[in-house]
């Protein structure tokens, strides 16, 4: 694998070819591996870089587009297809107008960056426009909380959106700079 990346119940990795392999904590995750054997993501090839949520996940594709996948609902199992049989293996779906990205986020929702823009919408299949956010420098990694949204700069600064008490627009986190790494639950950022 040349980047793994852990979610609440799952982890996907991305391998050397440019597909994702996804595995998951129970018998609940895709069935009927048993959740210990990693699966192939129908879909994905190419890839660059892999975001895991705790319901979804998320590739990079090398035009920098953005691929999505359920892993699991919560109390159904792994679903796919119009009959919402169970399934060997997640199948990806191209979210339009996230495209050109170069870091991206799927934490609740999904987040992407492309210089000094991030986008972020919902993997709930309603079909929401992106919401666009500039921030006052290119923007290196993101992260949601599904409410919250923050974006570490080239400066290592960290600028923070959304949520209760912040601003709609994009400020810089006081006190906080030279940052390598950010990341994101369902509870904060860090």
């Amino acid at each position: 694998a040349t980047a793994i990346s852990v979610g609440q119940q799952s982890a996907c990795a991305l391998v050397a070819d440019g597909k994702v392999r996804c595995w998951g904590r129970d018998a609940k995750w895709f069935e009927p591996c048993n959740g210990r054997a990693a699966v192939e993501v129908k879909g994905v090839t190419g890839a660059t870089a892999v975001a895991t949520g705790p319901f979804q996940a998320c590739a990079l594709t090398a035009g920098g587009g953005v691929a999505c996948w359920v892993l699991c609902d919560q109390d159904k199992g792994c679903k796919s297809g119009a009959a919402g049989q169970v399934d060997t293996a997640p199948t990806a779906y191209v979210i339009k107008g996230l495209a050109k990205a170069t870091t991206l986020s799927a934490d609740h929702d999904v987040c992407v960056a492309a210089g000094d823009h991030v986008l972020c919408t919902s993997t709930d299949g309603t079909g929401k426009k992106p919401t666009d956010t500039v921030v006052p420098e290119p923007v290196k990694q993101v992260a949601s909380t599904g409410i919250k949204v923050c974006a570490r700069g080239d400066s290592g600064k960290v600028y923070c959106w959304g949520g209760r008490g912040t601003s709609d627009k994009p400020e810089a986190v006081a006190g906080v700079e030279g940052v390598v790494d950010l990341d994101a639950d369902i509870t904060g950022i860090c």
